[in-house]
Formats: structure tokens, C-alpha cells, sequence
């Protein structure tokens, strides 16, 4: 019963009232908060209304048949609204502030390209993501001054917006309809894990918008035969890996896509003049070339980024794979998990093998190797939405063509429950930002001389709290850990000041760094806050009473006492 809550109409209303503890600790955007959700709540009427309508099938025929020939009309019109509305959804709720390490980093690697002049790579190089930051930062921050981290979360905004229409261009040529192609970049537009990574700078948005848009390309240079655009193919998707390097595994089905587009699209050329030498040179020349660049820059990053883990074993890799699938089952939502199944089933029963092999080897590659990494995270998921989004629009299409008509009012609540799933957290996060706030609180509680001992929020404690930060190695070995805690020693015996809070200590399993300075140290409590976990907060709030701790050596120190707790795996 528990996971059919979780994945039920009710749960994001159950979500949404766990953001509501923060109303105990005088956090003053709570009434505004109530305010906005009661407009959305007035939309769960809208099913209802569609039950009624569906009572007289010639009603919604006639919305339908109106629906297709204003797409068909007016497709631009469509296309620009559709574009103005999803930008201007993640420029309302855009997050207040740097949610995430990554993005931290790569604020500093735009001020460190502009400073001098030097392209600097962020976390996993990216140094595509960097330069487009760089040049579209150059006019918004540093000439009308808008501050840098809103600055490069409105860049996300704006190819999270961008990838709808991309995602639409693409969905239009291998479908061939260009109201299959509206519905799939509306799903698309609002699907909770790419809408969350789109409010705030993360490369997840623009590496999804280079890649549909050189699948665009691809598709209409085979359509075609324009050599240009299979040139324009290879330039852009090299490029997309140059944003992130997992890109590289689009080309499983994007070669897919060329040696069989004949099967799967009406035949505009023949085997002959796609495998013509001219034809290869125009296609493989330069995707061949960004890919040689692309080694020759992130070499050691592919292998690094693309390598598999050996160390996980096979209860772990099935527990990841279960985990990914659950949070991308909340942004498809069950009712489209269904229609996508559905529609998969009925394309291969009736014979269109070769489209549905084509999603398969989309969706496939991406979920069992994104979806099975130690690290996985919901927002790893985002390449793999969109031909969950096609798939979903064919069906609800498909569905619509039957008497009862129900395929549009199916849609309608597939794309309310989108709406209700992830409101609640991009409305929190436009007014609270966790990370931000436990930075902040340090800055006012600590001296300006302060060592903040922090591993992945160090970044985000200098950025905003302007305090320096010392590693500590979680999962190092004994001679890690003994010189760590000797480096700890020397700044207290030289009376700098050094803090640690709750979230640190209770990284790794065993709780080690924390029974470490609890047994061999003085910890003295400075205050908390409620911070928030970023590393898996796509599409959940992880609200935690945070505590600043201020570490101090006890009476009678002696160095040969320590007792250091080892990661044992």
C-alpha cells in the first residue's frame, strides 16, 4: 500500500505538507506558499469536469479536431507559446541560489575563464558548458550587473526552456505529427525531474538540448540529403559531449537512427546513398573530428565519467536500478508508465519493431548504466524522459481516435499530476535554498578566521558563507585518517577555530567522522538551521535539523588518545 501512495495522485499533497515544518521556525514565505498551492489545488477539479465531458464524446471530438487545426495552422504560434511558458515557469520558480556543488563550481570556473582569459573546466571537465555559461554571462553579470548565481540559473532556465522546443523539432520529424509533437514538449516542458534540474545551473538541461538538437539535424539530413546537416549533426553533438561527456552514449541509438531510418521513417533516399562515400565523408568527418577534440581534451575524464564501477556488487547495482526507477516513475507518473507500455507493445505487435527498437535503445543504455552507478541521482534520468514523452503523446493520440474519446482527458491528468508532483518543491526552493541558508548561518555564527571541516558543501560554505574549509577523508584509509586528524590538532593547538555540522559527521554509513571527534574531541553546540541534502533532492525535499558544532581540544589532551574511526566498506 505504501508504494502505491508514493505513486498516487494523493502523495504530492502529502509531500507538500512535510515542506509546511518550517512554518514551526518562523520561516516567513509559508503563507505565500499556501497562497499559490491553493491556486493549483482549484485545478484538481479539472478531472472531474473531463469525466463529465467524456459523457459526450462529440464535445471533446470537436476540442480535438479544433486542437489539431490550430497546431496545423498556427504550429509557429504553438511553438512560441509553448517556449514562453516553459521559460517563463522556471524563471518564476528559479532556485534561490547555487542548490547544488556542481554548480558552485562552475560559478567559479566562469569567473576564473574571465578573469584570465583561459577556459577552465568544471567538475568531469565540461568545458562546453563552461563557454556557453561564459559568453552568455558576459552580458547579464558583468555588464547589467545581475547577480552571478542567478545569472547562471536563469542559463539553465533558458535551455531547459530551449530543449522543449528542440525535443518538439525532433519529435515533429521522426514522428511526423506535429500534434504528437506539441503533446510530447508539453509533457516534456513540465516533467518533474528535467522541470527541478532546469531552476537551477546544472548541464543537464543545455547537454539534453544539444543532443535533441543534433538529432534534428541528423533526421533532417537523411529526410533531405542536405549535407550541411549532417555536418551540423556532428558539430552539435560533439559539442553536447563537450557539456557532458555521457552524451557519448546517444550515438547507440542515434546510429541506430541512420542505418535504419529507412525502416522507420518514409523512405526519402536508398541504402545506397546513405552509405555512398560522399554521403560518409559529410556524416562522419566532423562527428569524427569533435570526437578526436573531445579525446584529446577529457581523455582521462571519459574513462573516469563512462568507466564502470567494479566494487559493486550485484544486490547494489538491482537496489540503484530500483531507486532510479521509482524516481523516474514520478515524473512519468503511473498512468504514463502505462500508455508508454502500452505503446510500445502495440508498435511492436503491429508492426513498427524498428521505432519501438529505437526507443529501447534510447531508454535502455541510459537507465542501466546512469540509472545503476554508485552515485546515481534522479537528475541522471534526464536524457531518458523525452522518448518516455513521445511514447506517452502517441498513446494518448492513439486512445483519442477510440469512441470514448478518452485520450485527451488522460493527458490532461497525466500533466496535472506532473504539475501537482514537483510544485511543491520548486515553490519551496524559489524562497528556502538549504545549501545557502546552512552557509549563511555559518558565516554569522562563526569568527572570520574559522575552519569550516566540509567535504562537498566546502564549496558552497565559501562561496556564500566566505569561510575557509578543510577536507576530511571519509573513506581513506588509516594513514588518511591519522594525518587528517593530526592537521585537525595543529589548528586547534594554534588556536584557530574549527567547526563541524550534523550533516557532515553523519556522512558514511558507520557514522565514523562523528564518533571520531565525540570521542576524542570537545564539541560544543553554536545553533542550526534547516539545511537540506542536495546530492539526491531532484524531485524530494531533504529537510534536516542541521547543528553547528565548534570542535575544541579537552583538559589534558594527549595526541597518543585519539581514537580514529575507519571506513570498513
Amino acid at each position: 500500500m505504501g508504494y502505491l501512495f508514493e505513486h498516487s495522485i494523493f502523495y504530492p499533497f502529502y509531500v507538500w505538507s512535510k515542506g509546511g515544518v518550517l512554518a514551526d521556525y518562523g520561516h516567513p514565505f509559508i503563507p505565500s506558499m499556501l497562497m499559490d498551492a491553493g491556486i493549483f489545488l482549484l485545478l484538481a477539479g479539472i478531472p472531474y469536469i473531463l469525466i463529465l465531458l467524456a459523457a459526450k464524446p462529440k464535445r471533446i471530438h470537436k476540442a480535438l479536431a479544433f486542437a489539431a487545426r490550430l497546431i496545423e495552422k498556427k504550429g509557429m504560434l504553438c511553438l512560441i507559446l509553448l517556449f514562453a511558458l516553459s521559460l517563463l515557469l522556471r524563471l518564476v520558480y528559479l532556485n534561490d541560489s547555487l542548490f547544488h556543488h556542481d554548480a558552485v563550481q562552475l560559478a567559479y570556473a566562469v569567473q576564473n575563464s574571465v578573469a584570465d582569459g583561459t577556459l577552465h573546466g568544471t567538475v568531469g571537465g565540461k568545458q562546453g558548458f563552461v563557454l556557453i555559461n561564459v559568453l552568455l554571462s558576459l552580458p547579464l553579470h558583468y555588464l547589467f550587473r545581475i547577480p552571478l548565481d542567478a545569472t547562471l540559473n536563469a542559463i539553465s532556465a533558458l535551455f531547459g526552456a530551449g530543449a522543449v522546443i528542440t525535443g518538439y523539432w525532433f519529435a515533429r520529424e521522426f514522428l511526423g505529427d506535429k500534434k504528437q509533437a506539441i503533446l510530447a514538449a508539453l509533457l516534456f516542458s513540465i516533467a518533474p525531474v528535467f522541470f527541478s534540474i532546469s531552476t537551477y545551473a546544472q548541464s543537464h538541461s543545455m547537454a539534453v538540448f544539444f543532443a535533441l538538437l543534433s538529432g534534428y539535424f541528423l533526421l533532417r539530413g537523411i529526410k533531405e540529403e542536405k549535407r550541411w546537416q549532417m555536418a551540423a549533426f556532428g558539430i552539435t553533438f560533439g559539442f553536447s559531449c563537450f557539456v557532458r561527456v555521457t552524451n557519448l552514449i546517444y550515438l547507440i541509438p542515434f546510429g541506430f537512427l541512420y542505418f535504419f531510418s529507412d525502416r522507420i521513417m518514409e523512405k526519402h533516399g536508398t541504402w545506397k546513398d546513405k552509405f555512398s562515400a560522399k554521403a560518409l565523408i559529410w556524416f562522419c568527418l566532423p562527428l569524427g573530428a569533435m570526437l578526436l577534440l573531445l579525446a584529446a581534451v577529457q581523455w582521462g575524464i571519459i574513462f573516469s565519467q563512462l568507466g564502470s564501477n567494479p566494487s559493486a556488487s550485484g544486490e547494489l547495482v538491482s537496489d540503484r536500478l530500483w531507486y532510479s526507477f521509482n524516481y523516474l516513475l514520478k515524473s512519468l507518473t503511473v498512468p504514463g508508465l502505462l500508455i508508454a507500455l502500452g505503446m510500445l507493445a502495440m508498435g511492436i505487435l503491429k508492426g513498427d519493431r524498428f521505432r519501438m527498437m529505437f526507443y529501447m535503445l534510447w531508454i535502455a543504455p541510459f537507465f542501466l548504466y546512469l540509472g545503476s552507478t554508485l552515485y546515481t541521482a534522479p537528475r541522471l534520468m534526464a536524457p531518458i524522459i523525452f522518448p518516455l514523452m513521445m511514447l506517452v503523446a502517441q498513446g494518448t493520440t492513439k486512445i483519442s481516435r477510440r469512441p470514448l474519446h478518452a485520450g485527451m482527458p488522460l493527458f490532461i491528468v497525466i500533466l496535472l499530476i506532473m504539475i501537482l508532483t514537483i510544485y511543491p518543491i520548486v515553490s519551496f526552493r524559489e524562497h528556502y535554498s538549504g545549501p545557502k541558508v546552512l552557509a549563511e548561518f555559518i558565516r554569522k555564527n562563526t569568527e572570520s578566521t574559522a575552519v569550516i571541516l566540509a567535504n562537498d558543501d566546502g564549496v558552497l560554505i565559501s562561496y556564500y558563507g566566505n569561510r575557509s574549509t578543510m577536507g576530511y577523508p571519509l573513506y581513506g584509509g588509516v594513514s588518511e585518517v591519522r594525518q587528517a586528524i593530526a592537521d585537525l590538532v595543529f589548528l586547534l593547538e594554534n588556536n584557530i577555530p574549527v567547526y563541524v555540522n550534523t550533516k557532515m559527521m553523519s556522512y558514511a554509513g558507520n557514522d565514523m567522522l562523528g564518533r571520531t571527534l565525540s570521542d576524542s574531541f570537545e564539541l560544543e553546540e553554536k545553533g542550526y538551521v534547516y539545511a537540506e541534502d542536495y546530492h539526491q533532492a531532484s524531485m524530494r525535499l531533504n529537510l534536516q535539523k542541521d547543528v553547528l558544532y565548534r570542535i575544541r581540544l579537552p583538559q589534558g589532551f594527549n595526541k597518543t588518545q585519539i581514537k580514529a574511526v575507519v571506513y570498513r566498506g
